[in-house]
């Protein structure tokens, strides 16, 4: 596709710096978005929102950042890194609570994005060059340019809703455990669907990442100008066999509170049917944060934690079975994705194959309860036949659907259309 945008701007918290060491889906997110991003414009500005940036060490970090994102852009870039405000601890359940709740940007985990300093700075990149577009990921990112847009005109604003933020909170607030005071947690969902809103009204196109949050977002806030661009992988060559071990693999960061409670849900309510029906059976657990999970001290017989693994083909070329058991959580789950390119059968709970094209029984199981969960692990691990048959159907569904390239050209075309503009009008560096 010939690129025909001079200049974008790219808001973002997702930091280069810990690609090698983290894998997730906002990271393989944040690729995906600047893949589609790279293919129609000539060069490409970054605001980093980062934890822990000083000016001591952000120019070597900024110089380090923008080499790795030139190299995956193949085009120039610049990088600017922006501390996020420090939040100062809350003293007690009405501040936490209630008074944190007034609006998105006084709610924990938003508020670091929107202090003077934060805003300030973000406001001299835009003043610098006339930008043909703002790509924005995530609402924490989108309460910055509504502030701005109270202090100077901003370029077209594409906005990248990859979780409804409202419904993972919503959820996570229903899970396990309960405490006197935690009912009080659901009054900050209005401020958070009020941001919601005003992101949506305020971009040219907003994406997500599935049909059914399309449809969500429309029937809620009658949002228009959605685009549907899914998670996507770079499927290997070629899919793996199944192995013959009775292995089980689950992959997360374990410091997100969904991926605990689901590794939880599994080892207390799961595990033992497997182990009592397969005595064989294994199951490990790939990722960061392992330290997180309760068990992770004394797994119980035939659990381990790996840590972070760089390279997980070989991981997914030892097991049988892929387990994605979320009881929380918003989006999709490009860890099933990736699971099928590897042409793994995947169990899942109905949130965790939420938003998915996989049809269960073909080329998905998906169960709720602890037993039947158990069960559909249970007949995978004994059935070499069935797993080679699902795990091929989900590797065909991959390719139609969730290719990396595919999706982005998708995104590229989607960009151009939705920004309208033609080559000569453009903005200049």
């Amino acid at each position: 596709m010939s690129r025909q945008l001079i200049r974008a701007l790219f808001l973002t918290h997702v930091d280069p710096a810990h690609f090698e060491s983290r894998g997730s889906g906002i990271q393989q997110r944040f690729e995906l978005l600047l893949d589609g991003l790279a293919r129609v414009t000539e060069h490409i500005d970054f605001v980093i929102m980062v934890a822990g940036a000083d000016s001591a060490s952000s120019a070597a970090r900024e110089a380090a950042a923008a080499a790795f994102l030139s190299d995956r852009a193949q085009r120039p870039v610049s990088v600017r890194l922006v501390p996020l405000a420090r939040e100062e601890a809350e003293r007690g359940p009405w501040q936490r609570y209630v008074l944190a709740a007034r609006s998105l940007d006084t709610l924990p985990g938003y508020r670091a994005y929107v202090g003077n300093a934060q805003l300030e700075a973000v406001a001299s990149v835009l003043r610098q060059h006339r930008y043909d577009g703002l790509m924005v990921q995530r609402l924490c990112c989108a309460a910055i340019v509504l502030r701005l847009q109270q202090r100077l005109a901003l370029p077209p604003v594409l906005f990248d809703l990859d979780d409804i933020e409202h419904v993972a909170y919503r959820r996570l607030v229903a899970q396990p455990p309960h405490w006197r005071s935690k009912p009080l947690a659901y009054l900050q969902l209005p401020a958070l669907m009020r941001g919601e809103r005003r992101a949506l009204r305020l971009a040219r196109a907003s994406f997500v990442c599935a049909e059914n949050d399309r449809r969500k977002l429309e029937r809620l806030y009658r949002a228009r100008n959605l685009e549907v661009i899914p998670n996507a992988v770079v499927p290997p060559l070629a899919p793996l066999p199944p192995a013959h071990a009775p292995t089980l693999l689950f992959v997360g960061i374990y410091g997100h509170a969904p991926n605990r409670a689901a590794a939880e849900f599994f080892l207390d309510h799961v595990w033992p049917r497997i182990r009592a029906r397969v005595p064989t059976a294994r199951v490990v657990f790939a990722g960061a944060r392992p330290e997180a999970v309760t068990h992770y001290a004394a797994p119980p017989q035939g659990v381990s934690f790996t840590g972070f693994v760089a390279d997980l083909q070989p991981l997914y070329a030892a097991a049988r079975v892929v387990v994605c058991p979320l009881l929380s959580g918003g989006g999709t789950r490009v860890k099933i994705i990736e699971a099928a390119a590897y042409a793994r059968p995947v169990v899942a709970t109905r949130i965790g194959a939420e938003g998915l094209v996989f049809t269960d029984g073909e080329e998905i199981l998906i169960r709720d309860a602890a037993a039947a969960f158990a069960a559909a692990c249970i007949t995978l691990l004994e059935d070499h036949a069935a797993c080679t048959r699902m795990g091929l159907a989900a590797r065909a569904r991959v390719d139609a659907h969730y290719r990396r390239d595919s999706v982005a050209a998708h995104l590229a075309s989607c960009i151009l259309a939705r920004l309208r503009i033609p080559p000569e009008h453009v903005g200049t560096a």
